[in-house]
């Protein structure tokens, strides 16, 4: 479809392209300024002297720091979760797990199709599953306070590969 309008108006296209002339970028009579030299990085002083600023490093009053249990198994089902020790930890502000979650987020679904993931869901389905998490007042208190938590699993069966 356009080919027949380029085809109409293609000596006029050309005609004025050619009457146009740019004029030539003029050249430096020294050596080159860029090519050739290195470039000063600057953020790389940060970066290779340790003094960089990185969210992890930063802090804001009353911050808190979360760690979250994830499962071991590729199938299981929770049949308890004791979090008594980890609520009790100095410094330790929350547990939260599938017993103790408000129930506005107990149907917050994780990813899509079947099956439904839910967090902090009773079954898991694969290893790396959110059980449990913890929130306290420093990166340290809250993975301490993470191993405190006790799990009882029942193990399912897993299918480990596609032949299954």
């Amino acid at each position: 479809m356009l080919a027949p309008v380029m085809a109409r108006f293609s000596d006029k296209l050309s005609a004025s392209v050619q009457a146009q002339t740019l004029p030539p970028r003029p050249i430096p009579d020294g050596p080159f300024q860029v090519i050739g030299k290195p470039a000063p990085r600057l953020h790389g002083f940060g970066h290779v002297t340790g003094f960089g600023q990185y969210t992890e490093h930063m802090s804001q009053p009353g911050m808190l720091f979360m760690r979250s249990l994830l499962s071991p198994h590729p199938h299981a089902r929770i049949r308890s979760i004791d979090t008594s020790k980890a609520e009790a930890f100095p410094g330790v502000v929350a547990v939260l797990h599938r017993g103790n979650l408000p129930d506005l987020y107990k149907d917050v679904r994780i990813g899509s199709g079947p099956p439904d993931r839910f967090l902090f869901s009773e079954e898991i389905f694969e290893v790396g599953a959110p059980i449990a998490v913890v929130a306290a007042a420093s990166d340290h208190i809250a993975d301490e306070a993470t191993r405190t938590i006790a799990v009882d699993y029942e193990v399912l069966p897993a299918v480990l590969d596609h032949i299954e």
